[in-house]
């Protein structure tokens, strides 16, 4: 019995050319729309930063003059302007702390959401 010979393999290069191209432009084709996403992904993301952050901005600004004129009733029903510094004060505390204590559900959970929606969209 004699042993049987194998047959030499050719070289990925000699059996198909046109194979091995094709495959060569599907893979970088498919890098650059991953890259395209990337971007796309990346810009939306930093418009929507930047427009959030300049309405928070706006936003607390006018709080903050809200604030100040409730404090400065509040003080002149009272008698004393920093009464009511103190009550606004006070008021804030209390909103601080129902925020911490509930920061997981108000806060963090729908931000998760949101850029994971953001990102895999």
């Amino acid at each position: 019995m004699k042993p049987t010979q194998i047959e030499e393999i050719e070289p990925i290069e000699t059996r198909e050319p046109g194979l091995l191209d094709r495959i060569e432009d599907f893979v970088k084709t498919n890098i650059e729309l991953y890259q395209y996403k990337a971007i796309d992904k990346g810009t939306e993301l930093a418009s929507s930063a930047i427009s959030i952050v300049i309405m928070a901005i706006f936003f607390i600004l006018g709080f903050i003059i809200v604030s100040v004129g409730l404090a400065l009733l509040i003080g002149s029903w009272l008698g004393n302007n920093y009464y009511g510094f103190f009550i606004m004060g006070g008021i804030y505390f209390l909103i601080g702390l129902v925020v911490f204590l509930f920061r997981n559900a108000w806060i963090k959970s729908p931000l998760i959401n949101s850029l994971s929606k953001k990102f895999l969209d």
